[in-house]
Parts: C-alpha cells; sequence; structure tokens
C-alpha cells in the first residue's frame, strides 16, 4: 500500500507542471470558494503528528496568494449565507490549538497580512494538555503492550466514552508510562488566547474535548458543542461564531446540535470546494495539513479531487 502510494505521487508530481500549473489559474475564475485546514506548522519533528515545515507553509501562501483573495472566515461564510459570488475567495483555518501555531506559523501570517481563525479545544486550552486521540497516540507509541490491533480497538473505546471518563483512563496510563523523556506537544494556554485576539485571529470552537461527536450520545455531544462555546466566549471576551468538527465527523443530528448551541456556522473536513448550495452547518474544506505545494497546487486544481472522484463507488 504505502509503495503504491509512493508511486502515485511521484506520477502526480511529473504532472504538476503539465497539469496542475495552468489548471490552477481555473480555480481563480470558478463560481465556488475554498477553505483550507491546518493543524500544525513546525520546523520540530512530531512523531505523533507530523507538522508542516516553516518553509513549506510560506510556499503554501505564496500558491495561495498568486491565485486567490484570502479573505476572514467571517466575510466568507456572509459571502457564502447570501448567495454571493465566491469566486476566486479562499479562508484560512486551523484546528486543534498547538502552541507551535503562535511561534511558527502566526508570524508568516502576520508579515503576509493574512487573516486566519483557529478552532480550539476548550480542555486543551485550560490544562495544557493535547486533545485525547494525540494522547492516545502517544501512549501506544510509547507502551510496548497497546501497539498494533489494540490501536484501531481503543480508539473506537475511547471515542464513546465520556469526557469525564476518556480523561481519568488516560491520565492513570500516562502516570503508569511516567516521565520517560518524550513530552507532549505545548497548546494554546488560556493566557496567550488574548494574544490571538489581540493579533487579530479569530477563534472558533472544537468542541470541549476534541470529542468524536457521531460516536458520543446526544446529551455529550450537546454539552461539548455548548459547553465549549461558554468557555471560549469567557477567554476571549468575543462572540464565538463558528464551530469545526472533530475528525470531520458529523450528520443532520449534529448540525442540529450546533444550530442550537448558537452558532453561525460550522465546518467538516471534506476536500472540495464551497458555494451555492452548500449546508453552512457542513462547509467542505480541504485539509492540507501534510501537502507540499505542489500537491496543494493538484488539490486545488481540480486533478486529485478528480482521480478521487473516478475511485469513489
Amino acid at each position: 500500500m504505502g509503495h503504491r502510494m509512493s508511486v502515485a505521487r511521484s506520477a502526480l508530481r511529473v504532472l504538476d507542471p503539465l497539469v496542475g500549473r495552468p489548471l490552477i489559474l481555473w480555480a481563480r475564475v470558478r463560481s465556488r470558494g475554498v477553505v483550507l485546514l491546518y493543524h500544525r506548522v513546525s520546523a520540530e519533528p512530531a512523531p505523533d503528528y507530523p507538522p508542516l515545515d516553516p518553509s513549506v507553509f510560506r510556499e503554501h501562501l505564496e500558491l495561495l496568494g498568486g491565485v486567490f483573495d484570502v479573505l476572514p472566515l467571517s466575510e466568507f461564510v456572509d459571502r457564502l449565507s447570501s448567495g454571493r459570488s465566491l469566486r476566486g475567495c479562499c479562508a484560512l483555518t486551523f484546528d486543534d490549538g498547538y502552541d507551535d501555531f503562535i511561534t511558527d506559523a502566526l508570524p508568516i501570517l502576520t508579515d503576509r497580512g493574512l487573516p486566519v481563525t483557529h478552532f480550539l479545544v476548550a480542555d486543551s486550552v485550560l490544562t495544557g494538555r493535547p486533545p485525547w486521540n494525540a494522547r492516545l497516540s502517544r501512549l501506544l507509541r510509547l507502551d510496548p503492550a497497546g501497539r498494533n490491533d489494540r490501536a484501531s480497538r481503543l480508539i473506537a473505546r475511547f471515542s464513546g466514552m465520556r469526557w469525564a471518563d476518556r480523561d481519568a483512563a488516560l491520565r492513570e496510563w500516562e502516570q503508569r508510562i511516567g516521565d520517560v523523556g518524550d513530552r507532549p506537544p505545548k497548546m494554546i494556554s488560556r493566557s496567550s488566547v488574548g494574544e490571538l485576539v489581540a493579533a487579530g485571529v479569530e477563534i472558533g470552537s472544537h468542541t470541549l474535548s476534541h470529542c468524536f461527536l457521531t460516536q458520543a450520545s446526544a446529551a455529550e455531544a450537546e454539552r461539548e458543542l455548548a459547553g465549549s462555546r461558554k468557555v471560549l466566549e469567557d477567554l476571549t471576551g468575543t462572540a464565538i461564531r463558528f464551530a469545526s468538527y472533530p475528525q470531520g465527523l458529523y450528520d443532520s443530528s449534529v448540525e442540529d446540535m450546533a444550530r442550537r448551541a448558537g452558532y453561525r456556522a460550522a465546518f467538516a473536513v471534506r476536500q472540495r470546494s464551497a458555494g451555492r448550495g452548500t449546508d453552512l452547518f457542513a462547509i467542505p474544506r480541504f485539509d492540507v495539513t501534510d501537502r507540499p505545494a505542489w500537491m496543494l497546487r493538484m488539490e486545488l486544481s481540480g486533478v486529485i479531487p478528480w482521480l478521487r472522484s473516478l475511485r469513489a463507488p
């Protein structure tokens, strides 16, 4: 599988100058806009969630600046909700709230004067702990007894737990492993949230605990969406208008919960553009966290989405 993927990427890279570069200009004239999703930008290695190198992030922004008008997310949603054209429009978002956003991504965005929205996990802001699935990935890597076939079963089991029970189980496991010189990544803290707001970063909600909303009880999912909005509004002193669904997991019930929680729009993870007819509570985003610049171009030019459609049933 890995070999086939490597061959496919090599073939796409060869095609990029012939296909991607000309067709990316088509993205400028289409009547649809794109929302991009990032997670981490850092030059430091991260075994559990490899970040995008800052030099590659700069290449991304150079590419985008040459093709799109990069809008604040609120303006993007305004245009979408009013039926106005999104031709040549793009918005930038980050999920999860890793601190390297402040040290490595934000200076690059600020230098270029580009707006960005960061969807924060409220519990991570309050406690400094990474999202639960990142903590689990780290524990599975450090604990030989937790590897291989247990991983998928553990993820399924933990994702269905109540927040308090899941956190307690993870903390017990972390204490059992102890300090092995492998520290979890630093998260954006409550004291840094004001710094983000002052820098013009719009804050959105990524739930209380990075809950997989479709796998939680209705009461738990409601609490995750409504509770995170309240926590983040208290911390920022601003209205939290947008939510993003962890892992991109949502259904019609989750959409209704987001509406009832008072959000204006919510964002999924689907490699496609947005335009007339897009559901405001299922706005798609391109996850480009691990994409080199040439692959970003092939995504946005429509080549990779077209190839994906050929494989779809």
